[in-house]
């Protein structure tokens, strides 16, 4: 197991080096893309042997991480006779990191460099060198070399190195000092300029995470950070480091994380995942850090015997803004880093932009299938208005306007609360609550029997609907937040950027955004208040509303079935479907007993009391075990297709082979994902397009707010779902959005 382990990350990488062969552009490559020489160099009474080398222009190597994929230079030494020489390697020089396509990161070395070995004092020998590199730009070129050469009292003499043209001109005593003294020095126990916590990732199986801080980086210094991590993490047997993610805090404090999968399952003995916190041994790990403050390279060496608690470390770095440094052509060494000033004009204008994206999105939804049946609620309502005065008319848009952005206001609050408690959460997170779907849909049935006469009480849409006096404040209010609470499920155009943004930004941003996206789905009432005299382009009220009526309360039965559907998928065990439907008969019976029989308040609180109590059941039902063993199935049948289950590692595992896909994230409560699914992926000429182009399908199902897929859609600008993405013929990734077309998708897969 051990050796079919160790053999596939270099199967893994030569299939991507053969890929990214077929795929590379036509720039013309150079003959030459590497040159070495070999020197000898006495320094403070130590003797080493020096390989120097140089890359052509924007070309790179490898370090002993090589990062995602990649080998670092390989150094072999034999003798006249053939037997192995070990000579002792200095610490490499401390690398750089390469973002190539498909979001694969290297880390290695460009332009000029040393590797150092010490020699024992006056060694003699005749030495064979033989070498062997990886450089890398838009392809990939493996090459070799082998020269031989004489030690005499540790001096070199008589070089020859094979192939001629990668020879390299000496390098003087001065230049190779300055190298030595840039290279890592172990760093001493006191050493205390940055933290380095190890937690158990509780979201992820069989990872853990890196959660890392420094003193030694100034605001003003940080220009470093373009062309490197924070920390390199040395390679170690059985861990596998993911990409490093940076944080900022408004005092300019640098904070990073970084994701290790555990891979000691695939060692012999097996080395099983911690369990409870506790490492079964102690776990020794290394890592490169670049000193800002004086400019000097270190290997600091940790060794942990604990694990914390990532659940408080991410509900910190939550609350930071992430950010980004890395240019997408890394080669690029020169960075200007803006003014403070100018840097906070473009994150006014960046905020700017994001807010009215937020308020056109949240003008689109009053179209969405999700708002129309309360939206037609209130158009009833304008419509009997048309015989009010103009303040009247006012305060009624007003009050319902309330009712949307007080909503939106406590739907914030609830995800700066949840995202300071370490979760991740996206646009219509309260979808995925069984006890959020039960309570709407009950309402919503006691609502649409309303409408059809069966008992009267005060409904948003006044008198007209609910046949009786009107309070006008109440009625209004709360259809603003019905509208507010049935729009969660539908995502619009320009609304899932907005949102993205707000999740992934502090607790402000997000409160703004919200309001935003409430005041454009308010907006067409905001006119009608602004302008009351558009009212009279409505029709004047009359018998057939109380036609109308029962057609919108047609229209909820339906809304609830949908709901009851969606609460089957998160919930599907017996029990809680019976008691849902129980719960169902509680309201209409009370209420009836409550108007026609009996007017006793204690009906109406008994009744309420025995929902409360039973939704509190339902939240706390466990989920049915057969449901989470199809969810591990890799594969889904859908539309006449098969599609690749989404995770988190799939996409860059066919960015990086650059395998034509379309992905469809979908959730079985998206309205508008059914809609689209309905308009054009369940279509002739959407499975015509799949199958011509020979691309892959990813299916990634949000039913039930899985975490890593919320966190994925964020980084990727997306806070909920429909979204949809392609991944090109060259491994690129588009974001189409919330909106999907077969002329587009055909348009990114035929090229």
């Amino acid at each position: 197991m051990k050796l079919f382990n160790a053999r596939l990350p270099m199967l893994i990488f030569l299939n991507l080096v053969f890929s990214t062969l077929v795929f590379s552009s036509d720039e013309k490559i150079p003959d030459v893309l590497l040159k070495y020489n070999i020197q000898t160099v006495s320094i403070k009474n130590s003797s080493y042997m020096v390989f120097n080398f140089s890359n052509i222009p924007h070309w790179h190597t490898y370090w002993k991480n090589p990062g995602d994929a990649g080998f670092g230079p390989n150094f072999k030494f034999t003798s006249e006779d053939g037997s192995k020489i070990k000579f002792s390697p200095l610490e490499w020089p401390s690398p750089g990191r390469y973002i190539e396509p498909g979001d694969i990161w290297a880390y290695g070395y460009e332009g000029d460099y040393s590797f150092f070995f010490e020699l024992p004092k006056n060694y003699n020998g005749n030495i064979k060198a033989d070498l062997s590199w990886l450089i890398c730009k838009h392809i990939c070129i493996p090459g070799k070399s082998s020269a031989v050469f004489e030690l005499e009292r540790s001096v070199l003499t008589n070089v020859n190195i094979k192939e001629k043209k990668l020879i390299l001109k000496e390098l003087s005593i001065s230049e190779l000092g300055s190298r030595i003294d840039n290279l890592p020095t172990l760093a001493e126990n006191s050493y205390n300029k940055i933290d380095i916590i190890l937690a158990k990732e509780e979201s992820t199986p069989n990872t853990l995470a890196l959660f890392y801080n420094t003193s030694a980086i100034e605001t003003t210094s940080i220009n470093f950070l373009q062309n490197r991590n924070l920390i390199f993490p040395y390679p170690h047997p059985y861990l596998e480091f993911k990409h490093e993610k940076l944080y900022q805090d408004k005092g300019g404090a640098i904070y990073a994380k970084t994701l290790i999968e555990w891979n000691g399952m695939y060692e012999d003995p097996e080395i099983p995942f911690p369990q409870d916190n506790v490492l079964p041994e102690n776990l020794k790990l290394s890592f490169d850090f670049h000193d800002a403050k004086n400019l000097k390279n270190y290997r600091i060496n940790k060794t942990f015997s604990k694990l914390y608690d990532a659940t408080k470390l991410n509900a910190f770095l939550s609350i930071l803004k992430p950010f980004e440094l890395s240019p997408k052509d890394s080669s690029k060494r020169e960075v200007n880093t803006p003014t403070q000033s100018t840097a906070e004009k473009s994150h006014f204008l960046e905020l700017l932009n994001f807010i009215f994206l937020a308020i056109l999105g949240g003008f689109i939804l009053n179209f969405m299938p999700c708002v129309l049946p309360v939206i037609s609620l209130k158009i009833f309502g304008l419509v009997n208005q048309t015989n009010q005065n103009k303040s009247q008319i006012i305060r009624h848009n007003l009050l319902y306007t309330a009712g949307i952005i007080s909503t939106f206001c406590i739907l914030a609050l609830v995800v700066v609360l949840l995202k300071l408690s370490g979760q991740a959460i996206g646009w219509g997170f309260q979808m995925q609550s069984p006890t959020f779907i039960a309570s709407i849909s009950i309402f919503l049935f006691l609502f649409s029997l309303n409408l059809f006469g069966m008992y009267e009480f005060i409904t948003p849409g006044g008198s007209t609907l609910g046949s009786i006096k009107i309070e006008g404040a109440k009625g209004d209010f709360l259809n603003g937040v019905l509208a507010t609470i049935l729009s969660t499920p539908c995502s619009a155009p320009f609304l899932g950027t907005a949102l993205a943004f707000a999740f992934t930004s502090g607790p402000l941003t997000i409160f703004l955004i919200f309001i935003s996206v409430g005041i454009g789905l308010a907006s067409p009432f905001l006119l009608t208040a602004a302008f009351p005299s558009t009212i009279k382009f409505f029709p004047k009220p009359g018998n057939w509303m109380n036609h109308f009526k029962k057609f919108l309360g047609l229209s909820l039965i339906i809304t609830v079935f949908w709901l009851v559907s969606i609460f089957v998928q998160l919930n599907t065990d017996e029990f809680s479907l019976y008691l849902l439907i129980t719960l169902f008969m509680i309201g209409p019976i009370a209420i009836t007993i409550y108007q026609k029989i009996k007017k006793n308040i204690f009906i109406l609180l008994t009744a309420f009391t025995l929902t409360i109590i039973g939704l509190i059941n339902i939240g706390q039902s466990p989920k049915v075990d057969s449901k989470d063993e199809i969810a591990m199935s890799e594969t889904i049948n859908k539309f006449g297709m098969k599609w690749n289950r989404w995770n988190p590692d799939i996409i860059n595992e066919f960015q990086g082979s650059k395998k034509k896909t379309f992905i469809d994230f979908t959730a079985d409560w998206c309205l508008t994902c059914k809609v689209n699914e309905k308009l054009v992926i369940n279509t002739n000429d959407f499975r015509s397009i799949i199958k011509d182009t020979g691309a892959n399908l990813i299916m990634g199902d949000w039913t039930d707010g899985n975490p890593e897929m919320t966190k994925w859609l964020q980084e990727n600008n997306m806070a909920g779902v429909p979204a949809y993405f392609v991944i090109d013929n060259q491994g690129n990734l588009h974001n189409l959005g919330e909106t999907v077309s077969t002329e587009k998708v055909k348009q990114l897969l035929k090229n």
